[in-house]
């Protein structure tokens, strides 16, 4: 069977310049693994404590990048990234042993730090089960591009409110 995948991604839009994104990434098939909302207020469990942990490093392996407002909800992780590419360079910002490039997104570039982020927190979570194989997010993530001054703010707003947003579901694992 084919799979016709659309692409989330803006066309023609260069991921590596400077820019501020707010992405959405989302556990596999929206299992809560993260934690739990009570009263309004987030409360992480281990593994949401491994996504803020992980979250967190992406800034410090990658001096490109300057992290801002995020959360990590019950089933899916919200942020808002800036890339500076003043700070860019050729010098790799990992370990030589870990991927720079994961599955086909260049270098120092939005994609590739997502991709290296997922499999960071999978990784470290699959030490915590005895399932090797475990799935905890979707394929592919959201992003859209913050363009002006005047939503940068509604957007900060947004992550920081969206605990008290939420609506109770049940997909636990």
């Amino acid at each position: 069977m084919k799979h016709n995948r659309q692409s989330t991604r803006a066309k023609g839009h260069d991921y590596t310049q400077e820019c501020t994104y707010f992405i959405t990434l989302v556990t596999w098939r929206r299992r809560h693994l993260f934690g739990e909302i009570v009263d309004g207020e987030m409360q992480v469990s281990p593994w949401g404590e491994i996504v803020t942990e992980e979250w967190e490093k992406s800034a410090q392996l990658r001096p490109y990048i300057r992290l801002d407002e995020y959360v990590v909800m019950p089933d899916h992780f919200h942020a808002l990234v800036h890339f500076d590419n003043t700070t860019q360079t050729d010098q790799p910002t990992q370990p030589s042993n870990s991927p720079c490039i994961l599955n086909g997104a260049k270098k120092q570039s939005l994609g590739a730090v997502v991709g290296n982020f997922k499999a960071s927190v999978t990784r470290r979570i699959r030490t915590h089960t005895e399932n090797p194989y475990l799935r905890v997010w979707l394929r592919n993530y959201y992003d859209s591009i913050v363009h002006t001054s005047r939503a940068y703010p509604r957007v900060r707003q947004y992550i920081k409110n969206n605990p008290q947003k939420w609506e109770h579901k049940t997909k636990t694992p």
